[in-house]
């Protein structure tokens, strides 16, 4: 189990946590019913064909919206 961000309150890594677990339904309920992924690239919203998106673009989008975002 991952230690939590001591510098985060309690609750607010519970939230990380939760959005975390969300975006990741989320994305599989696309990769299970084919629709694109809507991401925001320069400014604008991009719709991805499931097909482009693998293990390692979805690591990369949860890694942006839980820590940069």
């Amino acid at each position: 189990m991952k230690r939590r961000d001591p510098k985060l309150p309690k609750m607010a890594n519970y939230g990380r946590k939760a959005f975390k677990k969300a975006v990741a339904r989320v994305i599989e309920d696309h990769h299970r019913t084919g629709d694109p992924i809507a991401v925001w690239r320069d400014g604008k919203v991009v719709l991805v064909p499931v097909g482009i998106i693998g293990s390692a673009t979805v690591i990369l989008l949860l890694t942006f919206v839980l820590f940069l975002g």
